[in-house]
């Protein structure tokens, strides 16, 4: 699996909710921050509507945008 760097825009592989909000498959976010060289990320998330939401994920749920 790739590695992320900050600012590298990426998808949820699969569905999530985060803060009470539903994230559905294929949102689109942007990594914040990354730990442990790449196995997890804060990813702030782009929601359907309101505020953007910063997700603390696993490698394994996000993929590149393709």
């Amino acid at each position: 699996a790739k590695a992320f760097s900050e600012h590298d825009c990426v998808v949820l592989v699969s569905d999530l909710v985060e803060n009470g909000v539903k994230f559905a498959a294929g949102t689109m976010g942007v990594v914040v921050s990354v730990y442990q060289g790449g196995k997890g990320y804060e990813v702030e998330l782009e929601p359907p509507a309101g505020t953007p939401v910063v997700a603390t994920l696993f490698a394994h749920q996000i993929q590149p945008v393709s």
